[in-house]
């Protein structure tokens, strides 16, 4: 093995540290907009149930209005009633009572009925103030659980960047392109040590995509220290130490 694939391997090493290290801050990160996203949610639904209550509270209030007004209609008649001059006029306003009284039953059971849902709505506000109280709660643990990671692992990334910075002057500035290019359509694994199999009939395989390599690919590997590419996922290969 050459001195550019024993850097690679080096710089193999810092980058899998590097991506380890962001992945595990970005995923803290989404579990924080993650949860943002959930509270905004709740906060919509308590806007939307706080206008449900305003409208039921306003429709209950019109209502008992009407019944008010039915009720200060009725007791009118009952005065008219008393003084009614014949038997014709008292059974015209006796009957305008009755109706009367039909409609305030009508009028009292949608009042009741609005009454019950106001209580309702009133409730599920409650409730969902209680669960808004305790999604900001868990909000702000993951922001501190996040601000905390990022602040103890800023020193951890300053430092292996700058040792990558270092081994990648050392290589040749096309090499470090293509390790750069390979490693972002990998997930950082830009390197792949080849394997073989086999005694009598070796056949050889990359190790990160596990397709088959030519015994040409392993010779040059083996006696240049050029770079080799996986033919089939153009990982950078090598050969393992114990086997060169």
């Amino acid at each position: 093995m050459g001195p550019i694939i024993r850097s690679l391997l080096r710089l193999q090493e810092i980058e899998s540290q590097l991506w380890a290290l962001r992945d595990s801050l970005t995923t803290k990160q989404r579990s924080v907009s993650a949860q943002q996203r959930k509270l905004q949610q709740m906060q919509d639904q308590v806007e939307a149930k706080a206008e449900q209550l305003k409208h039921l509270q306003s429709n209950a209030a019109n209502q008992e209005l009407d019944l008010k007004t039915q009720e200060s209609a009725i007791g009118k008649l009952r005065n008219a009633l008393n003084a009614a001059k014949n038997n014709k006029e008292y059974s015209s306003i006796l009957s305008q009572i009755n109706s009367d009284k039909a409609e305030t039953s009508r009028l009292e059971e949608r009042v009741l009925a609005l009454l019950a849902q106001v209580d309702q709505m009133q409730i599920e506000c409650r409730q969902a103030h209680d669960q808004i109280k305790q999604g900001q709660a868990q909000l702000d643990a993951l922001q501190r659980a996040s601000e905390a990671a990022r602040a103890e692992n800023q020193q951890r990334l300053s430092e292996l960047e700058s040792a990558k910075a270092e081994i990648s002057a050392s290589l040749p500035p096309e090499v470090v392109q293509q390790f750069e290019r390979v490693g972002r359509n990998h997930d950082g694994q830009a390197m792949a040590a080849v394997t073989s199999m086999g005694k009598r009939q070796v056949t050889y395989s990359c190790s990160g995509c596990h397709m088959g390599i030519t015994i040409d690919t392993v010779d040059a590997l083996m006696s240049k220290d050029q770079i080799r590419q996986c033919p089939h996922c153009w990982r950078m290969l090598y050969i393992q130490p114990d086997e060169s």
